[in-house]
């Protein structure tokens, strides 16, 4: 075990900001949770690359588990 907690790193990155329509922000945060990502980011970043031919590689699996955030703040 490295000792580093938390995911594991998806390599060097670039930030950018992207400010999307209101009704548009709703059909993606729909999207990327029906697909199964992890998150936003990460479903944008594959809808990007798709778009321009290329393919993310992705992360390295955790093994470390998950807790279940959204069922619990559902509740």
């Amino acid at each position: 075990m490295s000792g580093k907690v938390g995911r594991p790193g998806k390599g060097p990155r670039k930030p950018i900001m992207v400010r999307t329509p209101v009704d548009l922000h709703a059909d993606l945060d729909r999207a990327w949770r029906a697909a199964g990502y992890a998150c936003l980011n990460d479903y944008v970043v594959d809808v990007l690359a798709a778009a321009h031919g290329r393919k993310v590689k992705p992360p390295a699996q955790s093994e470390q588990a998950t807790l279940p955030l959204a069922e619990t703040a559902a509740a």
